[in-house]
């Protein structure tokens, strides 16, 4: 309840009725668990429902669900009139990730799915089923992405670059710079010449990155790198146009200038007479 939202895990739910030792409903849930399929939507919506009421609360973050189509079509029967969905929150992360995260889970968790065996099922259940929910309620402009690969103990960047800032950039030639990750530059847009953006550098040529659009692992060619906007949701990048050739770069950004109360915040790491000649 800290921002005012009953948080509500479809999981949760299921497995709290799949706990009862004698619910029938909650034998057929444990089924599905084990088997990494989906539980019928109208056993779902119906728990969903009951802690909503039970709650006494009007602000929900429901957590899991909708999973697949036929959930989203469940949900808006049974749910019709009763609530308003605000937006989707979509966490991108990796799959490696992922598993590994679940993985570690399991060892304290006591879950029964969060084994191998298990989780590849799920893996090919979202891709298969959940990913088009994902696009379905893109299309309605409801989706909010978050970045969600990185620790919560870590930063997640360097200093983030804000729309309305004013950059100094120091201009860049192929001979006398070596590029690195997490480098903010300012390049020609490879499919509106003329146009320049900044954005950071994320993988370097030779390197994998995952995509979290497209959904699968690309290798950046030599002479490229892969790029990226801090927001994501917002962001028009390399998910989009694909690669970068080393070539459109223009210079990269040191630090801001403007507005007042952020001048001087560092955007990329860099040493002392980088600002030199720019």
């Amino acid at each position: 309840m800290k921002y005012g939202y009953v948080h509500l895990s479809a999981g949760d739910l299921l497995r709290e009725e799949a706990a009862k030792p004698d619910s029938a409903l909650g034998h057929e849930i444990n089924e599905h668990i084990k088997n990494g399929s989906i539980v019928p939507v109208a056993v779902t919506c119906k728990l969903l429902e009951n802690a909503m009421e039970k709650s006494e609360k009007e602000n929900f973050l429901i957590d899991g669900f909708p999973r697949n189509k036929d959930n989203v079509e469940g949900w808006k029967k049974a749910m019709d009139g009763k609530v308003n969905v605000q937006c989707v929150l979509f966490f991108d992360c990796d799959e490696k990730t992922c598993v590994a995260r679940c993985l570690e889970r399991g060892k304290g968790s006591g879950r029964t799915d969060d084994n191998e065996e298990s989780l590849k099922k799920r893996i090919v259940t979202y891709n298969d089923s959940t990913r088009p929910v994902i696009q379905l309620y893109e299309k309605e402009n409801l989706v909010k992405h978050i970045d969600a690969s990185h620790d919560v103990d870590k930063p997640l960047l360097n200093p983030t670059g804000l729309h309305s800032d004013w950059v100094l950039i120091k201009r860049w030639h192929m001979d006398d710079y070596f590029l690195q990750k997490d480098d903010i530059i300012s390049f020609e847009s490879p499919r509106e010449p003329g146009i320049y953006m900044i954005k950071r550098v994320k993988a370097l040529e030779n390197e994998m990155i995952y995509d979290t659009i497209k959904q699968k692992e690309t290798q950046v060619p030599k002479g490229h790198v892969w790029v990226e906007g801090d927001n994501k949701r917002a962001s028009y990048d390399s998910r989009h146009f694909g690669c970068i050739a080393r070539g459109l770069i223009t210079g990269r950004a040191l630090y801001v200038i403007w507005p007042p109360k952020r001048f001087g915040a560092k955007l990329t790491p860099f040493n002392d007479d980088d600002d030199d000649d720019d």
